[in-house]
């Protein structure tokens, strides 16, 4: 068994959720495995009798080589946010469609059209990979559900984020009770991740502030440390934002909102030590799942 991973972006390009978690399970991969960004996959390197696909985000995948993943392969489908959509979150689509939100150009157009239906669109192959997938995982219960009511046929798993072990010894290894009374934000230019709704909280609250950008996840991890809040107040449905739970760990008080899509789950009440004992455990439900499904296959 030879397992083919799939994703836009390796951490080492840019270290987001989405690379963060996939690199994570890989971390506990029990078997061999090939890592590759989506845009330098081509059909020689797969063996379609013998090789099991992951597929993470897929943007970036030549549309005719998905297709012939579609037809051809094996393979799951692991969802960090909506990608079926054109801007990958409906809930931003929608607000576009309203003119909340605007973007500007032929994409402007297009999501001044109607609410979100890109599921729908003739030739949407992220769609396509989605609904053909073996298994879709996903980061929250919320997203999964949101999911189903677009594809109500999936076969569905919640995997959840997933943290190396790097950063569950960082958990545990540094100094959470040095902190400050300061708030720390994620200064990100993504407008679904709200920064001027945490700023403006803060203002409201009295509550000095930290702005935070362009540093390794490393030293995020230890700036979070050091801070007594997080603030984080996204505009849009966000399905498991790994801040959030890195600030849990780290002892801080989290703010937050509706639209962070795990924070209603039974394990996000866990304290700090049960919490840790269930992100340990994720990487390997998460292949036991998958071996799950290449039992059923080979039956």
């Amino acid at each position: 068994m030879e397992y083919i991973v799939v994703n836009d972006l390796k951490s080492e390009d840019m270290q987001r959720g989405a690379s963060l978690t996939l690199e994570a399970y890989l971390e506990s991969c029990p078997d061999s495995y090939t890592y590759v960004r989506s845009h330098e996959l081509k059909e020689f390197m797969i063996k379609p009798e013998t090789d099991f696909l992951i597929l993470g985000n897929t943007t970036r995948l030549d549309p005719n080589l998905a297709q012939w993943i579609i037809n051809k392969c094996h393979y799951v489908k692991i969802n960090f946010d909506y990608n079926y959509c054109v801007i990958r979150n409906p809930h931003i689509h929608n607000l576009a469609y309203t003119g909340t939100v605007t973007y500007n150009g032929e994409l402007g157009e297009y999501l001044r059209r109607s609410e979100c239906h890109c599921d729908m669109s003739i030739g949407n192959i992220q769609a396509d990979l989605i609904k053909n997938a073996e298994m879709n995982f996903f980061m929250s219960h919320e997203q999964k559900n949101e999911f189903k009511k677009v594809f109500p046929k999936l076969k569905s798993y919640v995997s959840h984020s997933c943290f190396d072990s790097q950063s569950l010894n960082s958990f545990l290894n540094l100094d959470v009770y040095k902190k400050n009374e300061k708030a720390l934000i994620w200064n990100s230019m993504d407008y679904i991740k709200g920064v001027q709704n945490a700023i403006e909280y803060c203002n409201s609250n009295s509550i000095e502030y930290t702005l935070v950008n362009d540093i390794r996840h490393e030293e995020m991890l230890e700036k979070m440390a050091e801070h007594k809040y997080v603030v984080f107040m996204p505009n849009a449905w966000d399905t498991a934002p790994r801040l959030t739970i890195e600030a849990k760990m780290l002892g801080c008080k989290v703010i937050t909102n509706n639209y962070v899509q795990h924070a209603r789950e039974t394990w996000w009440g866990f304290g700090t030590e049960e919490t840790h004992i269930f992100l340990k455990d994720l990487p390997t439900k998460f292949w036991n799942k998958i071996e799950e499904i290449n039992c059923y296959e080979n039956d």
